[in-house]
């Protein structure tokens, strides 16, 4: 089972760094809600962003029988206004970006081709998380916020509308691509130079596809604000002879 260190390691730092928030980016129907509940064994707040209406619904539908879940009908960017979203065939790839279908065709990834296949457009609701956290956090100055944003090429962009809040996030796990899927999105050290500029740490890199050579295409990277009070004060009990927050 692939997930299976990811899930350990996941549960490790949710448990240590004592989080009791977790922002979902890119959440399609819940599915790493369910990943989080029954897999990691995380039974605190989970707040779901998700911009498709349909696929909202859907969300909105399998929420009701968690108390402790809740749903937002918007994307996370770098703008607070509205963008067309491209809508695929298999709604997990939706994205602001086109597929890059001569590229992906090119590198023999036909699968990858029929899946980010655009059905239709959408106008969606973008907002900075800068702009909403703290309704979100519904005035908790006190939160253990866990990040988990996977956007389909959008990633830097939602960082970008989330200068003011990174400090306050104690770790987060992105999906990154070593192969890009989708047309101008950022390669993936660009994200991870625009996470390490504000204090992450690389703690865990997981496959989530790979070709029929084992390459990988895309992966869940892992990552904890080594600036943040939990992760200094984890560090000065956990880690012997140096402290991160001096990195």
């Amino acid at each position: 089972m692939p997930w299976l260190q990811q899930a350990r390691d996941l549960a490790r730092v949710l448990r240590t760094l004592g989080i009791d928030t977790v922002l979902d980016v890119g959440a399609n129907r819940g599915g790493y809600r369910e990943f989080l509940r029954d897999h990691v064994g995380y039974r605190g707040r989970i707040v779901s962003f998700e911009p498709v209406a349909s696929v909202f619904e859907a969300l909105t539908a399998a929420s009701s029988a968690d108390a402790q879940w809740a749903g937002v009908q918007m994307a996370l960017g770098d703008t607070d206004g509205w963008l067309d979203i491209n809508v695929s065939g298999r709604t997990t790839m939706s994205s602001f970006l086109q597929p890059d279908t001569a590229r992906l065709a090119g590198l023999g990834y036909q699968h990858l081709v029929a899946v980010t296949d655009v059905v239709r457009t959408e106008s969606v609701q973008v907002r900075r998380l800068d702009s909403v956290l703290g309704s979100v956090l519904e005035g908790r100055g006190d939160a253990r916020i866990f990040l988990k944003c996977d956007t389909q090429g959008f990633d830097l962009k939602v960082l970008a509308g989330a200068r003011a809040s990174l400090p306050s996030i104690a770790a987060m796990q992105v999906e990154l691509s070593f192969k890009p899927i989708y047309a101008n999105g950022p390669a993936y050290s660009e994200v991870l130079e625009c996470t390490a500029a504000s204090g992450f740490d690389v703690a865990g890199i997981y496959p989530v596809r790979r070709d029929e050579l084992l390459r990988i295409v895309n992966f869940d990277c892992l990552m904890i604000n080594s600036r943040h009070p939990s992760v200094v004060d984890a560090a000065s009990r956990l880690v012997v002879g140096r402290n991160p927050s001096l990195d």
